[in-house]
C-alpha cells in the first residue's frame, strides 16, 4: 500500500483534504480485448469511539497481577474506501513498460505509474486514463505492514 505524503482534497464541496492510502490489487488479463486490469482503490483513514468494556491489567499491594472490566472509549481506525476504480492497460503497454510484476512489485508499479499518468501528454490512444490528483511520484510513499498495522490499532483512553 502507498499514501500520499500530504493530504490531497477528497471532498471538495465539504472541503475535507485527508491523506490518501492507495492499492492495486485484483490483477487480470484478457486475452481477447489484449488488456491488463486492477482495482485501483483509495482509502483514508476514519475512526469510530464507543463506550466498550475493556480488560486492565492491575497489580495488586503484594505484586501479584489481575485483570478488572472497566468501561473506556475506544477509538478505532479503519480504512474507509474513498474511491475505486479500474486501471486498464494495453498488454504491449503493460509488459513493455511495467514487465511482469508480482503482488509484492505493485506498489512500486503504482509509485512509477502515478508520476507517468501525471507527466505524460495523452494522444487519446490509451485505454484508460487513471487520475492522481497532481502527484509525482515524489508525492507518496510506500506503507509498510507494521505501519499500517500501527495506524489502525484501537486506542483506549
Amino acid at each position: 500500500m502507498i499514501r500520499t505524503k500530504q493530504p490531497q482534497v477528497v471532498d471538495a464541496m465539504n472541503r475535507e483534504s485527508a491523506v490518501v492510502y492507495m492499492e492495486a490489487c485484483n490483477r487480470r488479463e484478457s486475452k481477447e480485448a489484449q488488456t491488463v486490469t486492477f482495482d485501483v482503490f483509495m482509502y483514508t483513514i476514519e475512526t469510530v469511539t464507543r463506550v466498550e468494556s475493556v480488560n486492565v491489567l492491575k497489580t495488586r499491594e503484594d505484586g501479584s497481577e489481575y485483570y478488572e472490566t472497566e468501561m473506556s472509549n475506544v477509538t478505532r481506525p479503519f480504512l474507509k474506501i474513498i474511491s475505486k476504480r479500474d486501471a486498464v492497460y494495453r498488454m504491449s503497454t503493460f509488459y513493455g513498460a511495467v514487465g511482469n510484476p508480482t503482488p509484492s512489485q505493485y506498489d512500486d508499479v503504482m509509485i512509477a505509474q502515478i508520476g507517468f499518468i501525471n507527466s505524460k501528454v495523452w494522444d487519446g490512444t490509451e485505454a484508460q486514463k487513471v487520475y492522481f490528483w497532481e502527484l509525482t511520484a515524489s508525492d507518496v510513499e510506500k506503507v509498510t505492514a507494521d505501519e499500517m498495522e500501527t495506524l489502525l490499532t484501537p486506542i483506549i483512553d
